[in-house]
């Protein structure tokens, strides 16, 4: 199973922050309520554009056997990125937007708060 070309969420750690800090300050706005947390959404190809043309340098890879070991050993994660190929996502990039709209997308998340920088 291979998600190359399969567009995938993303969400910066700050953001579920920001979320997590507002549903205690609002706790009637998000009661009984599930939400799907994203700022970005990329195909593997168009992250790999932005971290080269950000940082100048390849995007860190691992070995597949490495990945299809933690997949076989850990067999929750092989089902998450099962449902990550058949399903997808549900995030509302938008609507999070106008909720937090300082949500960072990745090139915002590489530029600020990655450790790639350091």
């Amino acid at each position: 199973m291979s998600l190359k070309g399969k567009p995938l969420q993303l969400v910066v750690i700050s953001d579920i922050g920001y979320f997590g800090a507002d549903a205690f300050l609002n706790p009637d706005q998000y009661r009984g309520k599930r939400i799907s947390l994203a700022g970005d959404e990329l195909t593997f190809d168009q992250m790999e554009e932005i971290f080269s043309r950000q940082l100048g340098k390849d995007l860190p890879l691992t070995f597949r056997p490495i990945c299809s070991f933690f997949m076989a050993a850990m067999k929750d994660m092989g089902y998450m990125f099962k449902l990550f190929h058949d399903e997808g996502y549900g995030a509302d990039i938008k609507r999070l937007r106008e909720v937090n709209p300082s949500m960072k997308n990745f090139q915002t998340w590489l530029r600020e708060e990655s450790a790639f920088l350091k």
